[in-house]
């Protein structure tokens, strides 16, 4: 295990992503930095994750979902509750009315899919830099 990977080795990240395909990517693309991914395929399921004793260090948010609140919902919900919790909007949805522009200060960034690797590991790695050094 390098330095880097030894870095996130215990932090969970809360993959709130009701489609297999984009999930089992997401698992792909982070496992081997030693993350612990936490999945939610609904809002309803999203809620008890974060509500569960287990510390999340970062959440990736779809903005569609099956069940239960939306993503933007979720990210209302999550940041009154807390507020330093980063939140990652991932989705195809970037403008209009359900897309990521309308709903600006209730996440900390978004990364649109299909995933460009180099902005998906950048904006992952940037937030859970920030987050860990906030006092």
């Amino acid at each position: 295990m390098t330095d880097q990977e030894h870095i996130w080795q215990d932090l969970n990240i809360l993959v709130v992503e009701d489609d297999d395909t984009n999930y089992f990517l997401i698992e792909e693309l982070l496992s081997p930095y030693g993350f612990t991914l936490l999945r939610a395929i609904d809002g309803n399921q999203a809620l008890i994750q974060i509500n569960s004793e287990l510390k999340i260090h970062l959440v990736l948010m779809d903005i569609k979902l099956p069940k239960g609140p939306n993503g933007i919902e979720l990210c209302r919900i999550i940041k009154e509750k807390y507020p330093f919790l980063p939140i990652i909007i991932q989705s195809a949805i970037v403008t209009g009315n359900e897309g990521v522009s309308s709903i600006k200060g209730v996440y900390d960034d978004f990364i649109t899919k299909p995933y460009d690797f180099k902005v998906f590991y950048k904006t992952i790695f940037n937030q859970l830099e920030y987050y860990l050094v906030k006092p």
